[in-house]
């Protein structure tokens, strides 16, 4: 039997995982920006408080950080670094 299958148990049980995993790091980025335009700050980048069709009332209090905004980037920040080791390991 081929390790490499879906007939195989383990790597069936590491490519569900794996894709898992890949779509929550794939999410993670839009789940920060959603959260941007939910606190409507917590922006990164002088930037992104221009004014514009998306910020149509820029502030300077847009740039400073939002708790709630720096808690999805540090999960994606963990997920980057983690993840990719998993696929490989």
């Amino acid at each position: 039997m081929n390790q490499l299958t879906f007939e195989n148990p383990v790597f069936s049980c590491y490519a569900l995982a794996a894709a898992l995993l890949i779509v929550k790091m794939m999410s993670q980025g839009w789940i920060t920006v959603f959260r941007m335009f939910k606190v409507n700050g917590g922006f990164r980048y002088p930037e992104d408080a221009r004014k514009s069709l998306a910020n149509p009332d820029p502030s300077p209090g847009q740039l400073l950080p939002n708790e709630y905004v720096e808690r999805s980037r540090r999960m994606h920040a963990n997920d980057v670094e983690n993840i990719p080791l998993f696929l490989v390991a």
